[in-house]
């Protein structure tokens, strides 16, 4: 089958091209009208004129240009304010139009002020269409620039601007193509600085269609011998964040200090020295991207700043370059010459380099002295690093290599001379030394050679030491196993003798690093090697050099040792240590502390060793009347050792010697301290025996306490053993038995101990406490709780130390809030648990449906306490700080409130701190009692946020949040969604009801918002109230109360005046439905409509809290309008309640039936109470109806519930009577009615006002009438 084949583009002829373009314009020509015909060959016409008058424009615009000479010159004069003459006026047209001017002069006053010979401008279209031709040349917006030539030059006064907006040099250059200026001399006056004056200034500016060029270069008279600045930039702006391209700066003997002084930057002005060189940067879009150049320093001065001190260079050069891109940057330096800190030195090359997260530095021949110098000034150093650098390193890295890696891995080569330290902290020290470093993550090497100085100690040991040679070579490698290193071989030749040695260290399974070493000794002075070994180092080492070998010149020795590094070379980690050492001219006190000896002989050798001391003395501040050592021959297994010691009064001193030395988990049980044992007595026999053929080995002691007192730390309180007794027996297992009795507490206690098959000891004690004895308990907190408690404990030792403690509290009463609470009598049994590590001290248990107790101190890290009251369920694990939680069906808030203000006022009386931080609360209660009112279930949940406490509240009452906040005031914030306040209980204790406050200065603001409040069964609305304390006691700021129809805003201040408190509030209330916010408050079928306003003060002696009517001051303006009052039910008038309107309407109803009987509408109502010590009095409260008008006035006690009223009725019954007559006698009859009523209508209504005076008490009223004819 033939396949379609389309011909390529190529295979097409130019000839067939053009017939197939000449066809589409003649069938393009031949479908247009002929008015589209006309159209289109008139445009091209057009086009074609102006491409002829376009190419033409210099013949025929010259000559018209040179026509407006005059009006150019007049446009030039006034802009620069000075005569101009214009020579000759060209044009050019073309892509860029251009105007040329020759023989342009300024004329000054005394002659021409400024000759150009020839300026050309060159124009873009852009600038020619948006300004004005002339101004575009001379100034844009209305600017002029004012020369003045003088006898030295050409001088620039200033940039005066007319009118309109402010001169902008960014438009100005890009409406010029190309502009150079040449001047001998010009001097700039800038406004607040002295005068600059440049010389020889050669400036030029030119433009591309993307590039641009601005070069500048003159000199400045005590700032510049030469400076050259060029840059060449690309983009059609001018901001900097946009700027790409390149700066260029070449300077001869720059003064900073002048340059800094022109800048106008005080921080600048201390800045000195003189600079020159070259310097070359690119940046792109306002970010540096390239730095480079030759730099040179002499005698400057850099201020201090943010970043470092100030810093003095004496001379420095070099060539520089650094590269910046987003990866990081290069930093390359070579040919340093520097002189800092009266050093000079070159440096060959300094490479700097950061790329993503690896950094590379490699330098050579690099002066410590000088980097120290540098590095020190640095504002954010370590003070680590601080205190090294203040050593004086010396000497310097021939070749440095240096990359680090993510996560500190590195990889550096060095090659060192001559190096050392200027001064150590305990004295002058020097030290040259040369050798190499290759080291890494995992591996290195350092070989060390030549060194050679003198090092001073302590000044409690003799003369400095001087070391003539040291040779060494170190290395290390690091794996999954651990860390290995080898130190093949050390040799050391000082003035104290000489030292050759060889060690190693590795990792092994279940031992850590383990350590070994050998050593040879020759004619080495004992007192010498106590001033090598370093300070900060402790151990049974230092002691020995320092205490135990008092002079002497070890011969011959060697000394071998294998075991874990940790425990070198006599603590108790394991190993093997063997020495062999020849000493003589030497004095030995084998104990610390030991002032004499009267027979001590020691002999050590390859094969055999004796020892043997007797003497007397003072031991850790205890009189040892008697000790005898005996051991040898410490070679052979037929060995045995026996010590005695004997030493009375004084233990507390040496229970501080020997607990140092015990292991690390019995030290942290037994942190344990005694005094008063003036009397007290020890006696110590020890058999140690050198193989099991010699028996075990054993160890008797026995004290007597009786008149000392042991203090035994618990947190931070103490405990005090007193009158202590017992005995003890160990052998090489461990120990055989002990038994210790005495008081504890106030009760008498005893301790038998006993040791495990599997190792370690158990114990059983028991004793009895008296609450009275307990200084926790002292104070104020000593009354809840009272009695006495026994107690049973078993305790075990082990890998881990044990202990579970059985509390009888029959005879203990714990007057505490229900639940914790418990009467004398009732039973009850304690169970708590300890547990003790070196992971530290973990404690748990309690009284169960009382009180619940978890404990967690570990011994790195903070502590935590979770308390728990009634049937509350401890976490598994305990968390930092302290947590309550409380389970209980009921709990009262009075009296554990006053109970935590028991323990606040304890805690400085008795000394107690808290264990821990309070961290959360939690509490589930059934029924919450608080303020005389019940509560429902609440649940609360509270946690601390740094200073600040936050919680939330649920349940049927009250659900929200609640936050306490500290900074930067104490704050109370509330924000509730629904919050209901039950009735009072009739039945509520008066505790329940909450103490008063006394000064409200101390509270802190309080912010309280209530979505919805109900009191009771009413509904109240949305409450917001808002105060804080000041000086002279708590003013509320806001109080807003909003519900449908009715709002009550107002303030009011809790004031205290020499001691005594006062409330005053002042209130505004505005009701657009009377009668509906009524029956919303408890008072139905009292009105129905009407609006009400009413605004007054309210005092009372107290706070808040104690408002009393019987102490009440009030005056309260009310108006109401466009009301109904309804009929009166019986039993319903509580209207205005302190006039009880039941009974007054009554009476009213008896009297005007057919007005008061179905209701009484209102317009108006309009009064004023006045209240005072209980007493409410009102001078009128006018009524105004459309069927009658009524006044009120007098008195009524609150108190009392008495009335002392008086109220006027004036019924208007002169429409009432005529709508009657004209319903029941037709038209006629009321007609008769209406014109009597007009005529005598003022005698009608004085005949029906009546008086009412209203006394006795509010449910019995007597009542009396009186009308005006009476």
């Amino acid at each position: 089958m033939a396949m379609h084949r389309r011909c390529p583009r190529e295979e097409i002829g130019v000839g067939d091209f053009m017939v197939g373009l000449r066809r589409r314009v003649y069938t393009f020509w031949r479908n247009r009208s002929r008015g589209a015909r006309y159209a289109l060959a008139t445009a091209g016409v057009l086009l074609a004129v102006l491409a002829v008058a376009l190419a033409t424009s210099p013949l025929w615009l010259t000559p018209l240009l040179q026509t407006e000479k005059p009006a150019l010159e007049a446009a030039l004069t006034h802009t620069l304010g000075a005569p101009v003459r214009v020579g000759v006026v060209a044009a050019r047209v073309g892509w860029r139009p251009g105007i040329m001017l020759r023989g342009v002069t300024v004329m000054g006053r005394a002659g021409p002020a400024v000759a150009l010979r020839a300026v050309r401008v060159d124009l873009s279209w852009l600038a020619l269409m948006r300004a004005r031709l002339w101004p575009a040349f001379i100034g844009i917006n209305g600017a002029r620039l004012n020369l003045r030539k003088t006898a030295h030059g050409v001088h620039v006064v200033g940039l005066v601007h007319h009118s309109g907006p402010p001169f902008d040099w960014r438009r100005f250059l890009t409406a010029m193509h190309a502009l150079s200026l040449h001047a001998g001399q010009v001097t700039i006056a800038m406004p607040g600085r002295r005068l600059v004056s440049l010389q020889g200034l050669d400036a030029s500016w030119a433009a591309g269609i993307k590039d641009h060029t601005l070069t500048g270069a003159a000199t400045i008279p005590g700032v510049c011998g030469r400076c050259l600045v060029t840059v060449q930039f690309s983009g059609h702006g001018f901001s900097f964040r946009h700027f790409r391209g390149a700066l260029g700066v070449h300077a001869t003997a720059l003064d900073l200090h002048a340059a800094a002084a022109l800048t106008g930057h005080p921080w600048l002005r201390p800045l000195a020295g003189t600079a020159g060189g070259q310097l070359w940067t690119t940046w792109n879009r306002g970010r540096l991207d390239f730095a480079g150049g030759d730099v040179a320093l002499a005698h400057a001065f850099v201020p201090a700043n943010r970043f470092s001190h100030a810093l003095a260079i004496a001379g420095l050069s070099g060539r520089f370059s650094l590269k910046i891109d987003p990866q990081g940057f290069r930093f390359y330096a070579a040919d340093l010459r520097s002189s800092l800190a009266g050093v000079r030195s070159r440096t060959d090359s300094v490479y700097v380099a950061r790329q993503g997260a690896f950094w590379d530095v490699n330098t050579e021949r690099l002066r410590l002295t000088q980097a120290a110098y540098v590095a020190s000034r640095l504002r954010s150093l370590n003070p680590k690093v601080a205190s090294w650098l203040a050593l004086r390193p010396r000497g310097a890295l021939t070749r440095l290599h240096l990359r680090l890696g993510p996560r500190w891995r590195y990889h550096v080569r060095v090659r060192f001379t001559g190096l050392g330290l200027g001064r150590a902290r305990s004295g002058p020290f020097f030290a040259h030394a040369a050798g190499r470093l290759i080291a890494s993550t995992h591996s290195g090497r350092v070989v060390l050679s030549g060194l050679h100085g003198r090092v001073r100690g302590p000044a409690s040991l003799p003369g400095p030491l001087t070391v003539q040679a040291l040779t060494a070579e170190l290395s290390w490698h690091k794996d999954a196993h651990g860390l290995s290193w080898e130190l093949p071989a050390l040799h050391l030749a000082s003035t104290a003798g000489t030292v050759d040695a060889a060690a190693s260290g590795a990792q092994e399974a279940g031992q850590g690093q383990v350590l070994l070493l050998g050593a040879a000794l020759h004619d080495v002075r004992i007192a010498a090697l106590k001033d090598l070994y370093p300070r900060t180092l402790r151990g049974h080492l230092r002691q020995w050099l320092t205490r135990t070998i008092r002079g002497g010149v070890i011969t011959d020795g060697h000394v071998t040792f294998k075991g874990p590094l940790k425990g070198f070379p006599f603590r108790n980690g394991g190993g093997v240590f063997q020495a062999t050492l020849h000493i003589r001219h030497g004095r030995y006190h084998f104990l610390p502390r030991w002032p004499s000896a009267r027979h001590l002989a020691v002999t050590v050798s390859e094969h055999d060793a004796q020892l043997s001391v007797q003497g007397s003395g003072v031991l850790g501040g205890v009189p040892v009347p008697a000790l005898s050592v005996q051991a040898g021959p410490l070679g052979t297994p037929t060995g045995r050792a026996t010590v005695r010691v004997h030493a009375q009064g004084g233990l507390g001193d040496l229970l501080h010697l020997v607990l140092p030395h015990v292991r690390a988990g019995l030290r942290a049980t037994l942190p344990a301290t005694i005094s008063g044992a003036g009397g007290a007595r020890l006696a110590l026999a020890l058999h140690i025996p050198f193989s099991r053929r010699q028996g075990p080995l054993a160890l008797h002691g026995r004290v007597d306490l009786t008149n000392a007192t042991l203090r035994y730390p618990l947190g931070s309180r103490v405990l005090h053993w007193r009158a202590l007794a017992g005995w003890a027996t160990f052998n090489d297992a461990g120990p055989e038995g002990a038994r210790l009795s005495g008081r504890l507490l106030g009760g008498p206690f005893t301790l038998a101990l006993a040791p495990r098959r599997r190792g370690g000891i158990q114990g059983q004690a028991t004793g009895l406490i008296d609450a009275a004895h307990v200084k926790a308990l002292a104070g104020p907190a000593r009354r809840y709780v009272r009695g006495a408690l026994t107690w049973h404990l078993h305790v075990m030792e082990g890998r881990r130390l044990r202990a579970q403690v059985t509390a009888d509290l029959r005879r203990l009463a714990l007057h505490l809030p229900y639940p914790a609470g418990k009467a004398s009598g009732v039973p009850a049994v304690a169970h708590f648990t300890l547990l003790s590590d070196h992971g530290g001290v973990f404690a748990r248990g309690g009284v169960a449906r009382h009180l619940t107790l978890a404990y967690a101190g570990p011994s790195q890290g903070p502590r935590g306490l979770w308390v728990g009251i009634g049937s509350a369920v401890p976490p598994k694990t305990v968390s930092r700080g302290l947590a309550i939680g409380v389970r209980s069906g009921y709990l009262a808030v009075a009296p554990w409130l006053a109970f935590v203000r028991t323990l606040g006022q304890a805690h400085p009386k008795a000394g107690m701190r808290p264990l821990v931080r309070p961290r959360a609360f939690t509490a589930y209660v059934g029924s919450l009692a608080w303020a005389g009112r019940s509560f429902g279930t609440v649940h609360a949940r509270f946690r601390r946020q740094g200073s600040a406490w936050a919680g939330v509240l649920e349940g049927p009452d009250i659900a929200g949040t609640v936050d306490w906040r500290t900074h930067p005031r104490p704050t109370v914030v509330l924000h509730l969604d629904h919050l209901i306040i039950p009735a009072p209980s009739h039945g509520a204790p008066a505790a329940g009801r909450g103490p008063a406050i006394r000064d409200p200065r101390h509270l802190p603001a309080i912010r309280f918002t209530a979505n919805s409040l109900t009191v009771g069964s009413h509904y109240i609305g949305r409450v917001m109230i808002d105060g804080a304390p000041y000086a002279d006691g708590f003013r509320f700021q806001r109080i807003d109360l909003t519900r449908p129809h009715a709002s009550l805003s107002g303030f009011g201040q809790w004031t205290v005046h020499g001691g005594l408190p006062e409330s005053l509030f002042t209130l505004a209330f505005h009701s657009q439905n009377l009668g509906h916010t009524l029956s919303a408050w408890g008072l139905p079928h009292q009105v129905a409509g009407g609006r009400m306003t009413a605004h007054g003060t309210l005092n009372w002696p107290g706070g808040p809290a104690s408002f009393a009517v019987k102490r009440l001051e009030a005056n309260i303006r009310f108006l109401a309008r466009n009301g109904r009052f309804v009929k009166v039910q019986q039993g319903a008038g509580k209207l205005l309640g302190i006039f009880n309107v039941d009974s007054i309407a009554r009476y009213l109803t008896l009297d005007f039936s057919s007005i008061f009987g179905r209701g009484f509408a209102f317009d108006r109502i309009d009064g004023n109470l006045i209240a005072e010590s209980g007493v409410a009095e009102t001078r009128g409260i006018h009524i105004e109806g459309a069927s009658a008008n009524v006044v009120v006035s007098g008195k009524t006690d609150l108190v009392a519930k008495t009335f002392d009223l008086r109220v006027r009725v004036q019924p208007h019954i002169q429409n009432n009577v005529t709508l009657a007559t004209g319903l029941l006698g037709g038209p006629i009859a009321g007609a008769v009615v209406l014109l009597m009523q007009k005529i005598f209508a003022h005698e009608i209504d004085q005949g029906t006002r009546l008086t009412y005076y209203i006394r006795g008490p509010w449910s019995r009223p007597s009542v009396q009438k009186k009308t005006d004819k009476d």
